[in-house]
């Protein structure tokens, strides 16, 4: 009678079943009682090769379709639905974690009060086979859009304002007095 057990270094391995063999004369065949999730994905978001904190990445597939994602898909910009979602930390670091064997997308979205910031690339296309995986290009904030309001001593909005930034003009205020400055 034998017990079995398997490990590795950078995996979990869940045991499903009884792991005890009976080994009689001859060999013998053991049901599938050893399964592993999925893999993990990590990745940099970097701004002039300084980590950024805070950067949302998006994962979606076509052929997968539930992953393990305690923190949800998040709201992501557009229409789809993302299946999960992880944010960079203060070392700019990503990860999601137990991903099953497929192709991903990421999608970086990094968003402030007013201000949408630029990241490079839009989107990523990552395939995860039977290992963890490190993208290795990092994900680069370029530049960044950002947006206001020019209102009167009332508080109703402007409309037809100029914008200028360093005494050229950019844009001009929509009926209700709001205004983009896009990159």
């Amino acid at each position: 009678k034998y017990k079995l057990g398997a490990s590795h270094p950078n995996l979990e391995v869940e045991v499903r079943g009884t792991p005890e063999v009976n080994l009689g004369f001859g060999n013998a065949v053991v049901d599938d009682v050893f399964f592993v999730h999925g893999y993990d994905l990590r990745g940099f978001v970097v701004a002039q090769g300084n980590p950024i904190v805070g950067v949302h990445i998006f994962l979606y597939s076509d052929d997968v379709v539930d992953v393990y994602c305690p923190q949800g898909p998040g709201n992501g910009p557009g229409q789809r639905t993302a299946l999960c979602h992880a944010i960079s930390d203060a070392e700019g670091k990503f990860v999601f974690k137990s991903l099953p064997c497929g192709v991903y997308e990421l999608l970086p979205y990094y968003k402030g009060e007013n201000t949408i910031f630029d990241v490079s690339p839009s989107s990523m296309v990552v395939p995860i086979e039977h290992h963890h995986v490190k993208v290795s290009q990092k994900f680069q904030v370029t530049g960044f859009s950002i947006g206001g309001r020019v209102i009167d001593d009332l508080g109703i909005g402007v409309e037809s304002a100029q914008i200028l930034v360093d005494g050229q003009l950019k844009t001009i205020t929509d009926s209700q007095g709001y205004y983009k400055l896009d990159q």
